[in-house]
């Protein structure tokens, strides 16, 4: 889908009964006067005539390109389709810039974000937060920073990653430096760490698919546990034990196999 060249906003103002309709473009002032409101609906859509987001607000108050709006929904769409929705408790404008802040919340498909501020950058179709912590079905991240591509559905975290995963037998808590989240897939990379119960594994990168289930560790992957260590280009964390496949290096400290070879 081409970039929106040009934005309508279509401005539902509710005031004491009184309904007023106005469509501009968002260069030209709404008004030159501020205006109080109440029940505020906003539509966005791009040059082919796809709705590409909405917005509702319980009230605001709006002078020419800035204003402040009160009990926010917002719903963005990618040609005409519901993709992502954000609610908070205020959402400031002024120009082309938008920040969502006060228990900002995202639900996706896939996953639940929380984080205290959102800005919203329309024309680059991108949504950026600080410090935020994400919600799957049966995991957690923590990041430092979060960005969300609304053409191509993909959220990128930065800063330092942390997680709980909670697969099969077993919960894993994993450290990493950035990930980035698609199509029901956590990838976490740089650094990896992943400590659950009496194993410990070092990897360059852990993949999380929420639909199967599946925990996966690639990149020169370390592991150690009770009984000894291991070394694979790969590991996949199962609920009946590890899989381990390339170059695979297994040291085993059991006293049964140093009985063996004293033996």
């Amino acid at each position: 889908m081409s970039k929106a060249k040009t934005l309508l906003l279509a401005l539902v103002l509710i005031v004491g009964g009184a309904i007023l309709l106005v469509v501009t473009s968002p260069r030209e002032p709404i008004s030159s006067q501020q205006t109080q409101a109440q029940k505020v609906n906003l539509r966005g859509y791009d040059e082919e005539g796809f709705l590409t987001w909405s917005l509702e607000a319980l009230e605001g108050e709006i002078k020419d390109d800035a204003g402040k709006l009160a009990d926010v929904e917002a719903v963005f769409y990618e040609e005409g389709t519901a993709r992502l929705q954000a609610t908070a408790d205020a959402l400031t404008f002024a120009g082309k810039e938008v920040t969502l802040s006060g228990g900002v919340e995202i639900l996706h498909d896939d996953y639940r974000l929380e984080t205290k501020t959102l800005a919203w950058f329309e024309s680059e179709r991108m949504l950026t937060a600080g410090e935020v912590t994400i919600f799957f079905e049966a995991a957690s991240v923590e990041a430092e920073a979060f960005s969300y591509n609304l053409d191509t559905e993909q959220a990128l975290l930065e800063g330092g990653v942390t997680s709980t995963l909670d697969h099969a037998v077993r919960t894993w808590q994993v450290s990493a430096k950035q990930g980035e989240a698609k199509d029901g897939r956590l990838i976490l990379t740089g650094e990896v760490l992943v400590e659950g119960g009496d194993e410990s594994y070092q990897c360059a990168s852990l993949e999380y698919d929420r639909k199967r289930d599946e925990v996966s560790l690639s990149g020169g992957v370390e592991g150690g546990f009770d009984s000894g260590t291991i070394h694979a280009d790969s590991i996949r964390l199962a609920s009946d034990g590890i899989v381990a496949s390339g170059g695979v290096t297994l040291l085993l400290e059991d006293p049964f196999f140093r009985e063996a070879d004293d033996a």
